[in-house]
């Protein structure tokens, strides 16, 4: 039909010439393509004579067409299918774009991207450059190939994007392959892996603790500052040296051991006190601790090891042991009844003193309270210093109180009693001292019994008594006989001078008999008036 059409042209005069493809059937049966180009040879009238063929077989260039055909439909279903935004563009503008592209960028039909620039999908500050490498291309000039930009949706806003262009060959001619790949994610997670070790460069740099990346073989790769000043070497030296070069002997096969069994994969961490060796001989002590570092498959790669500076704590643990070591022995073999009062006044611990000065066995008095011991007129007296110090009002008293002794008899101490609090201030125990006075009391009650015996026979004895001031020589004393044969009442003889008592006849003899006892001390007769 279409050839006959063409002749129809023709005979008509509106073509000398015009060139068909058509099908043939071979003799075998196939078809085939040709190419053919006809012409007509005209009468001088101008009517047409006769008509010249020429035809040229071009089945297997119309094959070769189909292939590719199907080849580029096969190419844009795999396009269409591709998990990543696919653009086709010839010479700078949209001839394709598959459904990611479409999506990626805001875009509501494929004709949306035909014939517009490829650069309208770019941020305005990256066409530039997007431009210079089309040019490069063109000039056949090395130009980037694969790279990251910033995209540009149809609603304004802007992602990053990275870019893959390649050349192909289509049915209509060459054209670039542009796939671009939404990396907001991907650089989103950049970003927090990037401040995660800023994070942890600052970290390791200003922590106070030593750190150190090791090695499976527990050599150092990376140290921080604080490490360097714990053991006293700059990292390029820790690093060259051995682990066991600074570990103190004794402490270095514990530290092995468990290493393996980290890198063994029998731990995930351990920790550790250990010694370490400076340069200079000084031993300290560290507080170890380690982690295992995996790779993705979950083998270890190496450990994170963290070293806290406890020898300040070692110190003072040694010195508050040599301390309690000295305060057991002191209060055990005091020679003062000892004992600790939690803040409910138990017992909560007794020394040797005071199960002897008491009557009972260590473990009795540590089963009783500060008042099963107390007489009933003193009950009170613990509780209420134990109250008073509880509200911070004191934190240390001394006073008398009466017990009983396990025999029953009454014993007489002397109780001082302090509070221990601990670093904050919180009330911890109470530590008691209890002198034992009985026999002090004792000693005392007879005493004024003496002198009140002593009193009553001076103050009733039929003879004159006087007592002199030895410096002053002024009476401080004298009994009833004295004022009934003087005359005056006790209160105008006491505080008179001696001398004034005496007939100032027998004054010298008076002043004499005085010397006389002050020299010697010894007793002598003299008769005087007075």
């Amino acid at each position: 039909a279409a050839d006959e059409a063409q002749c129809r042209r023709i005979l008509h005069g509106e073509t000398d010439t015009y060139v068909l493809k058509k099908r043939y059937i071979h003799k075998s049966g196939k078809s085939v393509w040709a190419e053919m180009s006809v012409g007509c040879v005209r009468k001088p009238d101008g009517a047409v004579d006769y008509l010249v063929a020429l035809t040229n077989d071009i089945t297997a260039r119309k094959q070769a067409e189909e292939a590719l055909q199907a080849a580029e439909a096969r190419f844009r279903a795999l396009i269409e299918q591709a998990p990543v935004a696919v653009g086709l563009s010839r010479d700078g503008l949209g001839v394709y774009a598959n459904s990611r592209f479409l999506q990626m960028f805001g875009l509501a039909r494929p004709e949306d991207v035909v014939g517009r620039p490829a650069t309208d999908y770019l941020a305005l500050p990256c066409r530039a450059a997007s431009l210079e490498r089309a040019r490069l291309r063109l000039l056949g000039l090395p130009a980037a190939t694969e790279y990251e930009t910033i995209g540009l949706r149809s609603d304004g806003t802007e992602f990053p994007i990275a870019v893959s262009l390649t050349r192909v060959q289509l049915v209509d001619g060459m054209a670039t392959l542009n796939f671009m790949t939404d990396i907001t994610e991907r650089k989103a997670a950049e970003e927090a892996l990037r401040q995660s070790e800023e994070r942890f460069r600052t970290i390791f740099a200003s922590a106070a603790i030593g750190i150190a990346l090791l090695d499976v073989n527990q050599q150092p790769l990376l140290i921080n500052p604080a490490l360097e000043r714990f053991i006293g070497l700059p990292a390029a030296q820790l690093q060259q040296t051995p682990v066991q070069t600074v570990t103190h002997p004794e402490d270095w096969d514990e530290d092995v051991q468990l290493f393996t069994e980290l890198c063994a994969g029998q731990r995930d961490s351990y920790s550790i006190e250990k010694r370490y060796l400076r340069e200079n001989g000084q031993i300290v002590w560290g507080g170890l601790t380690v982690s295992a570092v995996y790779d993705a498959a979950g083998a270890v790669t190496g450990a994170i090891s963290m070293v806290e500076d406890i020898t300040e704590r070692k110190q003072f643990a040694e010195t508050l042991q040599e301390s309690e070591a000295k305060f057991r022995l002191a209060f055990s073999n005091a020679n003062t009844a000892m004992c600790l009062v939690d803040l409910q006044g138990n017992l909560l611990q007794v020394n040797d003193k005071m199960c002897a000065v008491f009557g009972y066995s260590k473990q009795e008095l540590e089963s009783m309270t500060v008042n099963d011991l107390a007489l009933p007129e003193d009950v009170a007296l613990s509780p209420t210093f134990i109250s008073h110090a509880a509200e911070g009002s004191e934190d240390s008293a001394i006073f008398d109180k009466r017990y009983r002794h396990r025999q029953g008899h009454a014993i007489y101490g002397e109780v001082s009693s302090s509070l221990v609090r601990d670093a904050e201030g919180q009330p911890l125990y109470f530590i008691s001292h209890v002198q034992d006075l009985t026999e002090r009391k004792r000693a005392e009650a007879a005493l004024r019994e003496s002198e009140a015996r002593y009193q009553d026979l001076y103050d009733n004895a039929p003879d004159m008594y006087l007592s002199v001031a030895l410096e002053t020589r002024l009476i401080i004393r004298c009994n009833q006989t004295v004022a009934t044969v003087t005359g005056f009442d006790k209160c105008e003889i006491i505080g008179r001078p001696v001398f004034e008592m005496y007939d100032p006849a027998c004054l010298a003899d008076a002043r004499l008999a005085m010397q006389r006892l002050l020299a010697t001390g010894a007793i002598h007769d003299t008769e005087l008036q007075i």
